[in-house]
């Protein structure tokens, strides 16, 4: 179970190459702001068209443009959760999460278990530590439990990989930790590839098995967090892994 991209985008003047693969475990996209990372994952989840290359998921192709496949983003099954979290502020914690659930195509639900998702939504509000919120809207809980409620709509669907486009970046420093726990927790339970665009170091060195530094519109370097931090591949790497 994994990733793999390998796609060029050119965009408002911007151009990006993104080459890499990633296993069940959770890769940080990690880089300076306008290095690429945010456009790569709208380009995997299928927000946005790459003008070439090639995205897939194990043995199932979500993008090729050679072969003229381009998935639409719900039958891509992914789950991501945006910067701004995008929860709709008319709808209930539990409507939010609702719509999670009918949002992505479900190909092994039964008919019966998708017109009637309650018994998921229920599950949810309680493994997120929710459950008495359901009938509260956006704007009356706080900026960790919109957190939560943006992931639980994001996994309700039982997708294939979580995509997390710094979802965290509001939060103060123990609500960060906190949140970077659950995400820990969400891979094992959950037992899906995470990807997760940060610009926090140490946070992508806590969490991740994986480092993908982008400069430049361009992967320039990926492993293991410590071996890229302890063995830079180039001057750019450098600067970018470097405590100061």
């Amino acid at each position: 179970m994994g990733l793999s991209v390998n796609i060029r985008k050119k965009f408002n003047g911007f151009s990006m190459d993104a080459v890499w693969s990633m296993e069940n475990e959770i890769a940080a996209l990690f880089g300076c702001s306008g290095a690429g990372k945010s456009l790569t994952l709208k380009s995997i989840v299928g927000l946005i068209r790459p003008d070439e290359g090639r995205i897939a998921s194990d043995d199932e192709v979500l993008f090729d443009i050679s072969k003229g496949i381009d998935l639409p983003p719900q039958k891509r099954r992914l789950g991501y959760v945006s910067q701004d979290l995008a929860l709709f502020p008319h709808m209930s914690v539990r409507g939010n999460i609702e719509y999670g659930f009918h949002g992505m195509a479900r190909p092994f639900a039964g008919k019966e278990k998708a017109k009637n998702p309650g018994e998921d939504i229920d599950q949810m509000l309680e493994a997120f530590g929710i459950e008495k919120l359901e009938h509260k809207r956006p704007h009356e809980i706080s900026g960790g439990q919109k957190q939560r409620v943006a992931l639980a709509r994001a996994l309700i669907g039982r997708p294939r990989a979580l995509l997390l486009d710094e979802p965290f970046s509001g939060l103060d420093a123990p609500l960060r930790a906190d949140m970077g726990r659950l995400v820990s927790e969400i891979r094992r339970e959950f037992n899906i590839p995470v990807v997760l665009v940060t610009h926090d170091l140490a946070e992508a060195r806590l969490l991740a098995g994986r480092l993908i530094v982008y400069h430049g519109g361009k992967v320039v370097q990926a492993g293991a967090p410590d071996e890229v931090i302890g063995s830079p591949a180039c001057e750019n790497v450098a600067r970018l892994v470097s405590f100061r």
